[in-house]
């Protein structure tokens, strides 16, 4: 039986005669159930005047309150989340409410979900430039965190735990480092939960058949452009690894893990931002109005032309050809044309998943794709985007890429849409392509 609040709970406003009467009324008639925790809630932000105040209410102060956080934790963190502040023009008001706002995530995560503490800072330091709102073109409108955002994350992560469980998470991050928890699905966790039991089924499983290894940019995701890289890009027969990497030795480490389990990928897709020239992982391209709300993270950069050294942090383009070089020799494998589909079979894709990754950074230099593909094995192709992109699945369920600005139409379809082909004895050829990764047969 769901239970009536107490006609004198003991708010510790109740005798100020301030306290709104509304407030108060509800708290005295609502009765304590799942489906009320946000009337009560928002209830019991008025009555103690704010959200900041309400929080720091000890137990046993507040009845309403306590049986609030013991019964239902979860649905009442989440009430109280803000959708905007109170005024968004007014820059106090926005530094009050994205300072509830990262309170409440990191009790959430951390006291309701029990995450570990390196988790919760992880991924706030990841997370928290992609929860904001988009800067207006002004730049006059200061940018928030949206509350829609950080309360869908926060149930996505919430869903994992129940499913998956606090200790095995633990174990799975040990292992391979998960810091944006909001973009994985439960399947995505228990697979790699999976691979570090070494389970013979599911990796007798993944053998049989063309496996996609998706590596996206742990920290450097400034606008939420990798949110939904391994959804889209996981096949319907569910040989896709999800990895989040900021390193080089994350790349490699993940790469030598499969292959330790006799797993090669036929199909690899880099998530990651980029420009002309280059792409970058970590936080080295970070605005430098917001690097107070980042460490610095050691992160690298896969470039095009030793020109772009300094500006990448001194990676040069040697550098940048073995890592991708290894990368498509030692750790893939030839598609076998099953979960691929036949047109990728006997051959290997690397999918760059970044902005302007075929477009030359000057007059008379290569785009990073072409120094890619020569410098990949024989049987690589690499795609590329020739603009700003954005990607979405087409009508086919296929993962297309678009340019940025029209991605409704027709024409920015085949302009927006490269695929560099190395071939034995030198030289590029391109084709344009309707789509870069098929996920039916």
């Amino acid at each position: 039986m769901p239970e009536t609040l107490p006609s004198n709970h003991n708010t510790q406003t109740q005798e100020n005669d301030t306290a709104p009467d509304v407030a108060n009324e509800v708290l005295d008639n609502t009765e304590v159930n799942k489906e009320n925790v946000a009337k009560l809630s928002e209830a019991l932000v008025c009555v103690y005047g704010s959200m900041q105040e309400l929080c720091d209410v000890p137990k046993g102060q507040d009845t309403v309150l306590d049986k609030l956080r013991h019964d239902f934790p979860m649905e009442h963190s989440m009430a109280l989340i803000q959708d905007a502040p109170e005024d968004i023009n007014d820059e106090i008001s926005v530094k009050q409410h994205n300072s509830d706002i990262r309170r409440r995530v990191v009790e959430t995560m951390g006291l309701i979900l029990e995450l570990p503490a390196g988790m919760v800072l992880n991924y706030w330091r990841a997370a928290y430039s992609r929860l904001l709102t988009r800067e207006d073109e002004g730049g006059e409108v200061p940018q928030y965190l949206e509350g829609q955002k950080v309360k869908k994350s926060l149930q996505t992560m919430h869903d994992i735990v129940q499913e998956v469980g606090v200790d095995r998470l633990r174990q799975i991050n040990d292992k391979f480092e998960i810091v944006n928890l909001d973009r994985y699905r439960v399947e995505d966790i228990e697979l790699l939960g999976k691979l570090i039991d070494k389970d013979e089924e599911t990796l007798a499983y993944l053998r049989r058949g063309d496996v996609t290894a998706v590596l996206t940019d742990a920290y450097g995701d400034h606008n939420g452009a990798f949110n939904d890289t391994f959804l889209y890009f996981t096949q319907e027969t569910h040989r896709t690894v999800p990895f989040e990497i900021s390193r080089p030795s994350d790349l490699y480490r993940r790469m030598i893990a499969l292959r330790d389990l006799g797993i090669k990928p036929s199909t690899v897709v880099v998530g990651v931002h980029g420009e002309p020239g280059g792409m970058y992982f970590g936080e080295e391209k970070i605005d430098p109005d917001k690097k107070d709300i980042y460490e610095r993270g050691d992160g690298f950069a896969v470039i095009s032309s030793d020109e772009l050294a300094d500006e990448y942090n001194g990676i040069s383009l040697n550098a940048s050809k073995l890592q991708l070089r290894r990368l498509t020799d030692e750790f893939m494998q030839d598609s076998k044309g099953r979960d691929d589909g036949r047109e990728a079979a006997r051959r290997r894709r690397l999918i760059l998943l970044s902005c302007s990754s075929d477009v030359p950074h000057a007059e008379n230099t290569k785009s990073l794709a072409e120094v890619i593909a020569e410098g990949s094995h024989r049987k690589v192709d690499v795609y590329g985007s020739a603009d700003v992109l954005t990607y979405n699945l087409n009508e086919d369920g296929d993962v297309q890429f678009y340019k940025y600005e029209d991605m409704d139409t027709k024409a920015s379809v085949s302009s927006a849409n490269k695929i560099t082909h190395k071939f034995f004895g030198g030289g590029v050829r391109r084709t344009e392509v309707p789509r870069v990764f098929r996920k039916t047969l």
